[in-house]
């Protein structure tokens, strides 16, 4: 029983049972393991190179007159070495916002079919290979300082290789971040301190604060420093190497509440951004007017409405009564020149039989009104009270004053009225 192994030659002897070729250049690489009595005869190889790689033959010879024989073809797989990204041999890629990027990874590859990929911290980007693959995008401003990595995986691989580079991105010139406020508040009386951010790769060579009078502010009220700070123009928040411009050192007059504008610049040009300084204590009362007007208009507008709504239940019923005036709670009067005439029974001391003249005289009286003589004293007021003292009255009887008058194209007329 024994290894050997198919060249061009022939066969080369590995091994005859337990015994390792010493004539072999790899001899001490090679090792038989197993148990031959059990049927595992196996050669293993250490330290394997691409010289190794061939058609193997397992042989066992027995009183047959062919030998048992089994072939095993080792195929050396070559890993991938040597990851580089193009255009960033100092670990950074320079970019042009708005401009297109190419990213480029490449490897020294060997006889296996590698992947490469580009990450974007996270996000995979896309994938290619093998030996290179090239990315095209567009940064944006949000790009810059971003992490990009290239990831290459293999089969020959136990641990995928991988290479990181960071992006500078130029921009043509300084841009101010989506979260400044066109309006701050101060005090006055109090320092004044306005901030803005901005933006700017190349850096920001001259920057300049003018009031809406179009005078300087002096340098040594405006301070320029570093930060990280986040931005959200591109419908993202993401963070930003940025700058923060401060206007701030001298106390806020009355006239110091207006506009002011900053005006930055880099080599490759300038922008500028209005802030408007407010009274923060006038802001406050306002807004706190503006919360008492609110219900304050609403129930002023209620008492209004009610106000108007009595005023019309009141002249509603006033025109009803003037409409009805048969109500029995309103007494109407109509003033007529008459002459009085007093109707009453007359009165008889005897139980018996009358005088015919007086029967005569009570009958005409029954029958219609007697016309008699108005009393001398005249009255101006058709209203007035009639004089009936002479008449017999009781509180809950009923007395008839009749009234009547002549009128050209009408008869007697006859008024009741109870008293």
């Amino acid at each position: 029983m024994g290894w050997t192994r198919v060249n061009t030659d022939g066969f080369i002897t590995y091994s005859d049972r337990y015994e390792i070729n010493q004539n072999l250049p790899n001899a001490e690489n090679l090792i038989i393991i197993g148990n031959v009595s059990t049927g595992k005869y196996d050669l293993q190889i250490f330290n394997t190179s691409f010289n190794e790689e061939g058609l193997y033959r397992c042989s066992e010879f027995t009183n047959e007159a062919q030998p048992l024989q089994s072939f095993v073809e080792l195929k050396i797989k070559v890993p991938p070495r040597n990851i580089t990204i193009n255009d960033a041999n100092t670990g950074i890629l320079h970019g042009t916002e708005n401009h297109p990027l190419v990213l480029n990874c490449s490897i020294i590859g060997g006889n296996s079919n590698e992947t490469i990929m580009w990450f974007n911290d996270s996000l995979l980007l896309g994938r290619g290979g093998p030996g290179t693959f090239e990315l095209d995008f567009i940064p944006q401003k949000y790009d810059h300082g971003r992490i990009y990595t290239c990831i290459v995986n293999s089969s020959a691989l136990r641990i995928s290789l991988k290479k990181m580079s960071n992006s500078t991105l130029r921009v043509n010139k300084p841009v101010f971040e989506s979260q400044n406020e066109h309006v701050q508040n101060g005090i006055s009386g109090m320092e004044i301190d306005i901030r803005v951010s901005v933006y700017s790769y190349p850096m920001i060579n001259k920057v300049n604060v003018k009031t809406s009078e179009f005078s300087s502010i002096e340098d040594d009220y405006i301070d320029v420093e570093n930060a990280t700070d986040i931005d959200g123009t591109y419908s993202k928040y993401f963070p930003v190497n940025a700058f923060i411009i401060t206007l701030h050192g001298f106390i806020i007059e009355e006239n110091d509440f207006t506009s002011y504008k900053f005006w930055i610049s880099n080599s490759l040009g300038d922008a500028n951004y209005t802030v408007k300084l407010v009274d923060g204590e006038k802001q406050s009362s306002r807004s706190l007017n503006i919360y008492w007007q609110i219900p304050s208009s609403f129930f002023g507008g209620l008492l209004i409405g009610i106000a108007c709504f009595v005023i019309w239940v009141i002249y509603h019923n006033k025109k009803l009564a003037d409409n009805n005036p048969s109500s029995p709670t309103h007494r109407y009067y109509r003033p007529v020149d008459v002459e009085i005439v007093i109707a009453q029974p007359a009165e008889s001391e005897n139980n018996g039989s009358e005088n015919p003249d007086e029967a005569n005289s009570s009958d005409e009286i029954s029958r219609g009104s007697v016309s008699v003589p108005r009393e001398l004293h005249d009255y101006e007021n058709s209203y007035q009270p009639l004089e009936l003292d002479n008449s017999e009255k009781h509180l809950y009887d009923e007395t008839q004053v009749l009234c009547s008058t002549n009128i050209v194209s009408t008869g007697n007329t006859y008024v009741n009225t109870v008293l």
